[in-house]
């Protein structure tokens, strides 16, 4: 068991690694962005279920707000997804509510790729790594209180 243990280990020091590179390097491109002034052109609630290819069912409540701003002299049109306001999720029907037609809004753009946008600058990926490292903190007491029942034995 505690071989096995030892394994789980392993992977999971692995698989946080590399969960917990993709948030920061996201962290990374996003503080990179600039803020531009845009306009709301239209906006839409989303509320979906979509079924994964593990088989579960995870429900879509955001909203798709097109957006319009521009850059250098070139206007941009661009449908943004978002689930969070002001780093604060909310529903599909609060944000379509809240991002209406006319409303003037802080686009965040990549100042290279003017065409990568975003309504806000909240990095909310970091839910994930979180979670590994919940289960990494789990299987390290087990493998560690383990370790002392079998030496004590």
């Amino acid at each position: 068991m505690k071989d096995f243990l030892k394994s789980v280990l392993e992977a999971l020091v692995i698989i946080n690694v590399i969960a917990w590179a993709i948030p920061i390097l996201e962290e990374i491109k996003i503080d990179r962005m600039v803020s531009v002034d845009g306009i709301v052109i239209k906006s839409r609630a989303i509320d979906d279920s979509l079924l994964t290819s593990q088989g579960v069912v995870v429900n879509i409540d955001q909203a798709s707000v097109k957006v319009k701003y521009e850059v250098h002299q070139q206007v941009y049109e661009n449908e943004i997804e978002t689930g969070w306001l002001d780093g604060v999720r909310k529903t599909g029907n609060e944000l379509r509510n809240f991002y209406y037609e006319g409303r003037p809004v802080s686009v965040w753009i990549n100042p290279e790729k003017p065409n990568e946008a975003r309504l806000d600058r909240e990095n909310t990926s970091f839910v994930l790594p979180e979670l590994f490292l919940f289960v990494l903190l789990v299987v390290s007491v087990f493998y560690i209180f383990g370790a002392k029942n079998n030496s004590s034995s």
